[in-house]
């Protein structure tokens, strides 16, 4: 699976031909080695934190394309952390100890008085876990990117959950539709669910956009179950 991009335009579309070449074949193919797990619930890694990707068979591209979303979601953290100060100097210093534990490098980020400052970052795979570390320290923090997995945990926990979308739209997730949205993005590429989750929470046109994706692929998901 190269794109997610073209599976979704067209489902969008309707172009039935276009969803099953670029979708299905390998949605299936994923979706039948884990469907006994998921009768049992949502157990893969948008609601769990150690996390369980599937490989790409090709990964040159995706990389590329991965590394820009995590790099675009570095950038909007680093503004928010830059920005924030700390009531004391020793809730810096705390905060300081989890990004190290966290695994951030020396020079990605460093503390003055009750101010943390973060810098560029090489490895992207690191930016969840930054973001994680600092939530304990900043209530204020909160980038919906990072926060779909306990949105759809809470939609599931409750019944329903308003979610903020990055432009502040307000959407609503019932527990059906966040169990949904679980398992498709669970049958991804990593790379793919990384777009997934950018696209899901960015605006009210993509979320619907994506929503309406999640649904044809459950559509033909349930009806190959059935045969």
């Amino acid at each position: 699976m190269k794109h997610l991009s073209p599976m979704i335009n067209s489902a969008i579309e309707e172009d039935k031909e276009g969803f099953l070449d670029n979708f299905v074949k390998e949605f299936v193919d994923r979706v039948n080695e884990k469907v006994a797990a998921m009768h049992n619930g949502i157990k893969k890694n948008i609601l769990q934190s150690e996390g369980v990707w599937n490989e790409p068979e090709e990964i040159e591209e995706e990389v590329i394309q991965e590394d820009s979303v995590l790099a675009s979601k570095w950038d909007l953290l680093r503004e928010h952390v830059n920005d924030y100060r700390f009531q004391t100097i020793e809730e810096a210093k705390r905060a300081m100890r989890k990004l190290q534990s966290a695994g951030i490098c020396e020079t990605c980020a460093k503390q003055v008085g009750n101010r943390i400052f973060l810098e560029s970052l090489e490895d992207y795979d690191i930016v969840t876990s930054v973001y994680d570390a600092l939530l304990e320290e900043m209530d204020e923090l909160y980038i919906p990117f990072f926060e779909l997995a306990t949105n759809l945990k809470e939609a599931i926990r409750t019944g329903s959950v308003e979610m903020t979308l990055e432009d502040g739209t307000e959407v609503t997730i019932e527990s059906e539709m966040a169990e949904d949205i679980a398992r498709v993005h669970d049958t991804l590429t990593r790379e793919n669910q990384i777009s997934f989750r950018d696209e899901i929470t960015l605006n009210e046109e993509s979320f619907e956009r994506m929503i309406n994706f999640v649904n044809k692929a459950i559509q033909k998901l349930n009806s190959e179950e059935e045969q």
